[in-house]
This record gives structure tokens, C-alpha cells and sequence, in this order.
């Protein structure tokens, strides 16, 4: 097992069971993980914690989208340097500024890893 100890993924996922998935196995991997149901609660953690090493978010959530969220990340200087890795099922044709990597849904365990080791600040 690799040890990425002192790096921290926040989770922004509406799915229950995807979430708690990912989290889980992010944990796995030695990451520290603190998770989110859509981008208005992440974003209220955003400003409560040091900022992570690395956002992986879902695009459509309700209350605040990942759109919303990845424009609100860009705005602040606290979090305009927070690496992004989208996750979703309809991904737009063009990445979004801001925005590393983007993989579709359902997505391997290995790409998740791969993503978050390879753009984890």
C-alpha cells in the first residue's frame, strides 16, 4: 500500500453509495478524506478547514452543481490553486478551466487512484 500521508481529497458527490465508495477507497490508499453531498456543503468546508490537496467532485448534484462549486474554487484565492478531478457521467465535450482531469462514470478504481496521485498537490 502507498502512504500519502498529509495529503487531503475532499469528495463532492450526491451519491450516497459512490461517495462513501470513494472515500473508502481513497482512504485505503492512505489519504485523508472528508466528503461532501453536493458543492454548498463543500464549499462551507472549504472555508472552514485548511484547503485540500485535491477536489474530486461530480458535475450534477443539487443545491450547488460542480460547475458552481468549480467556478467558486477559482474565485477565491484560499482555493483557486486546489487541483480538480472531475467525475462524471456526462462530462462536457471541453474541460472545464480549473478542471485536471475528468473521468466518466462508471469509473475503475485504478483511474480514480491514478488521478488523484497523479494531481494530489
Amino acid at each position: 500500500m502507498t502512504t500519502h500521508t498529509g495529503q487531503t481529497v475532499l469528495v463532492v458527490e450526491d451519491d450516497e453509495a459512490i461517495r462513501e465508495a470513494l472515500c473508502l477507497l481513497l482512504e485505503d490508499e492512505g489519504y485523508t478524506v472528508y466528503s461532501a453531498e453536493n458543492g454548498q456543503v463543500a464549499a462551507g468546508l472549504l472555508s472552514e478547514r485548511p484547503p485540500p490537496s485535491l477536489v474530486l467532485t461530480d458535475l450534477m448534484m443539487p443545491e450547488m452543481s460542480g460547475w458552481e462549486l468549480i467556478e467558486r474554487l477559482k474565485r477565491s484565492d484560499h482555493t483557486a490553486k486546489i487541483p480538480v478531478v472531475v467525475i462524471s457521467a456526462s462530462p462536457p465535450e471541453q474541460m472545464p478551466s480549473g478542471v485536471r482531469e475528468m473521468l466518466r462514470k462508471p469509473v475503475s478504481a485504478r483511474d480514480v487512484l491514478e488521478a488523484v496521485e497523479h494531481h494530489a498537490s
